[in-house]
């Protein structure tokens, strides 16, 4: 054959060769007639690679004449043919369509070759189907019809309509089919249809599809007049009326209004809900407006739903009609009117909101809540116009509005409320100071807690000074109003003042209570010991230790007592010898069994081997047997990192002697866990967060030699047996923090550090760089394996992990370069 003789679809055939495994182009199609499931799929991805590269229309065309082909093979498989139909869906022109066509009445391929002529684009595969619906019965003819209302069909409307009676099912389908054709001449047609009962409601549904359809198009008229009749329509289904509903509110709009409000009015409650809520729904100002005018003119009941559906809306046009239904003489309408305004309403609703926050009871009570909740230009402006209201009720109602709302702008109004010879207006501007005051308030709130006699008073107005205090950052310049108000006040004065300053700590304030150590009267020196042992850092320590010694009252005792253990257990610059000194001297101190007791029960929480000495020899004395066992087990529990070996023989002491079951296995428990996470290095003093910078490169104070000032501290949030989660320690993001530590060696050796890091890690020992990665990740144990040495003795250990985002934590073993335990090791933060 010469090269003339060629057609341009064969020689594109003949060019193409695309290899899918091996296979060519024209093996592929004579495969593909014989393939069956349970054969090799590459045949068929060597077609579909093809349809995915043909970009022509040519090529398009030679592989709808070769898959043509090989439908029409007489020996095709069922499996090819199906194949086949799914193929030409996605590339079939005008040439596939008779061949389609053929398979429509196979009950095997007829669903295949509807689909491929669905989504066809000619409107010669809507004649093919309509030329198969005449022909076809049962299942085939369900199928073709719901495949022309999928195409929107508009040309077989009149053969659909002719089959809405008869066959029930052939019914449904064509009833379903006109509702997805959604055209005029479809609705027309389901509305003149008499169906059998069954199908009505079906019938209502399809219209309403149609008339979604219309609306979707713009013919809101039709539309709409559709949704009508199927709304009022006798005998449709409740879901049906609503669904049409909601199509009346939206094609109508704003001319829905009426239709709305009177449904509003139904007996039906699930039709007064969908009214209420398709009210909100509607879109548009005029809406609002056109709702809000009917007001007035319709039932309580009807006004509650209208009420709620405007505050749903949130215009605030609808605000001057709900607000006069404040007044209104039934409470549900008074209540819901009230509450639209928190939403709607503006300055302009404020003095309404504060006659009703006035009146008491259930009005009063949402008043208060739309009062809070009210925002807007003005708002606080309006609010604070009304505390000159002669009205002692409006009044109080607002100052109790402003404390909730906690607006730092109106504490001056606050101040002059709190001495209002209305009790009520002096309660809630006292709570209102709780809430915003700050600095400048301070010296007010003294002097109204010294001038106010009055002992319910005082407890708020102690409370408002403390909350205020605790605002002002300068530790000393928030105590200053108090202490310079000290010498003025009267004992029940001084006790709470002193009991603020507790809380607040600071050199001046600490200098203020010691000389109420020296006060005749009995409730302020017992107010200024109990201010001293609760005080936020351990200054008062020496204090404690003089009351201990020398007081005869035993509540002061007791006080002082718990002040120093208290003190003893809190981080300091101390070492642990000298905190176990402080414990030692107060078991030496204590006078009975209960002081002893308080004293053991306090030092549980201590970490140190110094600790551990102290509450073993306790176990000697039978009065405080028992809790020398808890709190040894529970020190031991704390010291395992930084003293090992002393914790584990503390442990088998107590196991070996203790009567108590329960502690015998807590003890257990703990050598199990010190034996699973050998190596782990939980005992650290941490500085940070820093950040500025980058979190991992800038190089902060803790990495340079000559730093001074870097402030340290013990490191117990977020302490893990192996992960020390540092979110919980110190929380945020892009920042660094550094851990330090020391670790005992009992000899030069070698070792293997296992880290883990969630993000950047680096590491010093003896100051040397020993490992620096750079890294976002989450942590895994062991995830960085570096080779270092340890000297004999104490080894400085440096720790910085750098935050990127997300969680932030790390982990640390020190182990044997195969990763076995190492024996001898100790961590401690107060080492060399």
């Amino acid at each position: 054959m010469s090269g003339k003789g060629i057609s341009l679809p064969c020689v594109i055939l003949a060019a193409m060769v695309v290899l899918a495994g091996g296979i060519a182009m024209g093996d592929v199609y004579d495969d593909l007639v014989t393939y069956d499931w349970n054969e090799s799929r590459a045949p068929l991805a060597a077609i579909e690679q093809n349809i995915r590269q043909a970009t022509t229309s040519e090529t398009r065309e030679a592989i709808e004449a070769k898959l043509l082909e090989a439908l029409a093979a007489p020996d095709a498989t069922y499996a090819c043919k199906q194949f086949v139909c799914r193929m030409l869906r996605r590339i079939g022109s005008d040439a596939c369509i008779p061949a389609l066509a053929k398979l429509l009445p196979d009950p095997k391929l007829s669903h295949m070759a509807r689909f491929a002529l669905e989504r066809h684009p000619s409107r010669r595969a809507s004649r093919a189907l309509r030329k198969a619906m005449a022909k076809l019965d049962g299942k085939l003819k369900i199928g073709v019809i719901a495949s022309l209302g999928a195409r929107r069909s508009r040309r077989s409307v009149a053969d659909l309509a002719r089959l809405m009676t008869g066959d029930e099912n052939i019914a449904r389908a064509a009833i379903r089919a006109l509702g997805h054709i959604g055209s005029t001449d479809a609705a027309t047609a389901l509305a003149g249809a008499k169906v059998s009962s069954n199908l009505k409601t079906l019938q209502a549904d399809a219209r309403l599809m149609c008339a979604d359809r219309m609306l979707a198009d713009g013919d809101s008229g039709t539309a709409a007049a559709i949704y009508r009749n199927v709304m009022f329509a006798t005998g449709n289904p409740k879901m049906i009326r609503i669904a049409a509903l909601r199509g009346i509110m939206l094609s109508e709009k704003e001319k829905a209004a009426k239709t709305l409000l009177g449904l509003m009015k139904d007996k039906d409650v699930d039709l007064r809900r969908a009214a209420g809520k398709f009210a909100a729904e509607m879109p548009g100002k005029a809406a609002t407006n056109a709702l809000a005018a009917e007001l007035a003119s319709i039932p309580a009941e009807a006004q509650v739903v209208l009420i709620n559906a405007l505050t749903a809306r949130g215009d605030s046009a609808a605000a001057p009609e709900v607000t006069k239904l404040v007044e209104s003489k039934n409470e549900s309408v008074r209540i819901a009117a009230i509450n639209a305004l928190s939403v709607i309403g503006d300055a302009s609703s404020v003095p309404v909101l504060a006659r009703a926050a006035a009146s008491g009871g259930k009005d009063s009570d949402a008043a208060v809540n739309s009062l809070n909740r009210i925002k807007g230009e003005g708002v606080s402006q309006a609010m604070s116009k009304l505390m000159d209201s002669r009205d002692p009720a409006i009044r109080a109602g607002i100052m109790k509005v402003l404390a909730v709302r906690a607006d730092k702008t109106m504490a001056p109004a606050m101040v002059k409320a709190a001495r209002d010879k209305d009790e009520r207006i002096r309660t809630a501007a006292i709570q209102g100071l709780a809430a915003v005051g700050g600095q400048m308030e301070l010296p007010a709130i003294v002097a109204i807690l010294l001038d106010n006699k009055n002992s319910a008073e005082r407890s708020g107005i102690e409370k408002a000074l403390a909350s205020s205090a605790m605002r002002v950052a300068d530790t000393e310049l928030r105590t200053a109003a108090i202490i310079s108000g000290m010498d003025k006040a009267d004992a029940d004065a001084k006790v709470r003042m002193l009991s603020v300053l507790g809380r607040l700590g600071g050199k001046n304030a600490l200098r203020a209570v010691r000389r109420q150590l020296k006060a005749s009267n009995a409730e302020v020196l017992t107010a200024a010991i109990r201010s001293l042992q609760g005080w936020p850092d351990a200054a008062p320590a020496p204090d404690m230790l003089r009351i201990i010694k020398t007081t005869r009252d035993s509540t002061h005792r007791v006080l002082a007592f718990r002040g120093d253990i208290r003190m003893a257990n809190m981080p300091d610059q101390r070492s642990s010898a000298e905190t176990a000194k402080m414990y030692e001297l107060a078991l030496k101190l204590a006078s009975n069994a209960a002081e002893k007791k308080s004293v053991l029960s306090g030092m549980a929480v201590a970490r140190s081997a110094d600790a551990l000495k102290l509450v073993e020899a306790a176990m000697a004395d039978s009065d405080v047997k028992a809790e020398a066992e808890v709190a040894l087990v529970q020190i031991a529990g704390n010291a395992r990192n930084a003293a090992p070996d002393q914790a584990r023989a503390a442990l088998n002491k107590v196991i070996a002697t203790t009567k108590n079951a329960g502690l015998r296995d807590r003890a257990r428990g703990i050598i199990n866990e010190m034996d699973k996470y050998r190596g782990y290095v939980t005992s650290w003093l941490i500085s940070g967060p820093y950040t500025e910078g980058s979190a991992f490169d800038t190089v902060f104070a803790p990495e340079k030699k000559d730093a001074k000032n870097v402030k340290w501290q013990a490191l117990t949030k977020g302490v893990g047996p192996q992960i020390i989660n540092l979110e919980t320690a110190l929380g945020g993001a892009n920042r660094a923090a550094y851990m330090k530590t020391s670790i005992w060696s009992p000899d030069d050796q070698d070792v293997r550090l296992e880290l883990g890091s969630d993000d950047g890690i680096k590491v010093w020992i003896n100051g040397k760089v020993v490992h620096a990665h750079n890294v976002a990740r989450p942590i895994k144990i062991a995830q960085d394996k570096v080779d270092a040495r340890l000297k004999k003795g104490w080894n400085r250990v440096l720790v910085k992990i750098a935050q990127i985002g997300g969680r932030w934590s790390f982990c640390f073993r020190v182990c044997k370069r195969d990763g076995g335990a190492l024996d001898g090791l100790k961590a401690s933060t107060e080492g060399e």
